[in-house]
């Protein structure tokens, strides 16, 4: 497992426009002007153009997955700014290569152990035996090449942490302490 440097992460503020008006990262330094979307590659560009958008506009948070044009992949978080000239921030994490390994029925059982679940609360979430939630997450502990539980737990909080929050933990702990009646979710 390859551990990230602080400089796998930086912050940049933008313009309602979409313009760089500052950057964490020396490497961007040069490009304060520039559109942000710019340094994503031409594949995640419509849905991180979109997003942002959405955030300068609306008013809402939003995260996505990118590809950088210089090399790896990135978690990236938007919040809309109350500040003048200034909409936007993003904040962008380096992901890990070795989560490209991983299938996504063995990320969905991580995104849920971030979120705190037991493994019999992780059952009921995937809708598995307990035995297929303890191989999914031996599989997803080999390919990440963590050397035990601890770090996979670790691991899960930092990068695999739900989108959606913890709405899907709150809805299976309440599934399991009413067993006999199945939870109810207002609308």
């Amino acid at each position: 497992m390859t551990y990230l440097k602080p400089e796998d992460s930086h912050v940049l503020l933008c313009d309602w426009e979409g313009r760089l008006n500052w950057s964490s990262k020396a490497a961007f330094y040069e490009a304060y002007g520039d559109l942000a979307w710019n340094y994503v590659s031409p594949d995640d560009r419509d849905v991180y153009r979109g997003l942002f958008s959405r955030v300068a506009t609306l008013k809402e948070e939003h995260h996505l997955d990118v590809d950088c044009i210089y090399g790896g992949r990135y978690r990236a978080w938007m919040w809309p700014l109350q500040w003048p000239g200034t909409a936007v921030c993003v904040l962008a994490m380096r992901i890990p290569e070795e989560m490209r390994r991983l299938t996504a029925r063995e990320l969905e059982c991580l995104q849920h152990l971030s979120s705190g679940l037991t493994v019999g609360q992780l059952a009921l979430a995937l809708d598995v035996s307990n035995s297929t939630v303890h191989t999914l997450l031996r599989r997803a502990r080999i390919k990440l090449k963590l050397r035990n539980i601890e770090e996979l737990l670790s691991f899960s909080a930092r990068y695999c942490y739900p989108r959606r929050g913890l709405a899907a933990a709150a809805l299976v702990r309440g599934r399991e302490s009413s067993s006999s009646k199945p939870a109810e979710v207002e609308s």
